[in-house]
């Protein structure tokens, strides 16, 4: 079968905790993680920055963090209305949105500290291929603008592009937000996977789930990211996240043997959103000797006659 579909399968928050980086890579020699976003606020980004030094194949890119126990790296004063007294962070969407929605929180304060969460990762000497979000936030019309900013200025190609099809009441409209920033990456020309999971999935994309969602995607969807959280059971760096994630069992379901074989023949590239870039005409930058992209090389793809969306005009 003609290898003409990409599918990129990136892990969330390495940095989470040092277990977590070290599960992540051990995922991308053995599994099929082929991509992963640091959370450069969290404590364990810094001490394992260097592992992706040795492993070139695994892309990287910025996962942008506006909430959460991890501070800013801006101070209090350079983004005020992006923290609360103590100059925490908002501890979830739940408490950044309403401000946001109010007009209380200066588009400025947030492309400041986006920008800078940038600058950590290169000056761990990473190259980010991409950027995307903790808890999606980029989703959100003004964050989104202030993400496709923050990808222009530092020349980096692709977004994420969160979809759900959940209508949960206690869910905010996902998919009408994934259309107007589809439109806006577009605009930009930055690039972005057709169809995305992960977010229903969120934190239980275990192997029958994994599977299950694979199964569905249409034939005529030429590429795809599966966004994956996996982590290991009794990390006392996660005490401090109360978030109901089974990552062990992500990581097993992710680790399985056979299953990169079976992608394969079901038409998919494993690669990464460098390979996503140069297949639809925006290139990553350059390689460099800590993650060159990419992972599978785009030799084996053959672009569609549907232009990819993300895609230049």
């Amino acid at each position: 079968m003609t290898r003409n579909r990409l599918l990129i399968v990136n892990a969330d928050d390495y940095g989470l905790s040092v277990r977590t980086s070290h599960t992540i890579v051990e995922l991308h020699e053995v599994g099929v993680v082929t991509s992963t976003s640091a959370l450069v606020l969290a404590p364990g980004f810094a001490p394992t920055a260097r592992l992706i030094a040795g492993h070139p194949t695994l892309g990287v890119g910025v996962h942008l963090c506006l909430v959460g126990p991890d501070p800013a790296v801006l101070s209090a004063r350079e983004i005020p209305t992006l923290v609360g007294r103590g100059g925490r962070l908002a501890p979830s969407w739940h408490w950044l949105l309403p401000r946001l929605l109010a007009g209380r929180v200066d588009p400025a304060d947030v492309e400041r500290e986006l920008a800078a969460q940038v600058e950590v990762a290169l000056a761990h000497g990473l190259r980010p291929t991409h950027l995307d979000s903790h808890q999606h936030l980029h989703l959100w019309p003004g964050i989104s603008t202030a993400t496709v900013n923050v990808a222009r200025r530092f020349a980096i190609p692709a977004v994420r592009c969160p979809e759900s099809r959940s209508w949960k009441t206690e869910r905010p409209p996902v998919s009408v937000m994934s259309a107007l920033l589809r439109r806006e990456l577009a605009a930009a020309g930055l690039a972005t996977t057709e169809r995305f999971a992960g977010l229903d999935e969120s934190g239980r994309a275990v192997a029958h789930l994994f599977d299950r969602v694979m199964g569905r995607v249409p034939s005529n969807v030429a590429s795809f990211e599966f966004g994956v959280h996996p982590s290991v059971d009794g990390d006392p760096e996660r005490a401090r996240y109360r978030w109901r994630h089974r990552g062990t069992d992500e990581a097993v379901g992710l680790g399985r043997c056979g299953l990169r074989a079976r992608l394969e023949t079901a038409g998919w590239r494993l690669g990464t959103f460098a390979d996503l870039a140069a297949w639809v005409g925006n290139p990553a930058p350059g390689p460099t000797a800590t993650n060159p992209p990419t992972t599978s090389g785009s030799t084996d793809l053959v672009r569609p006659d549907a232009a990819v969306p993300g895609a230049r005009a």
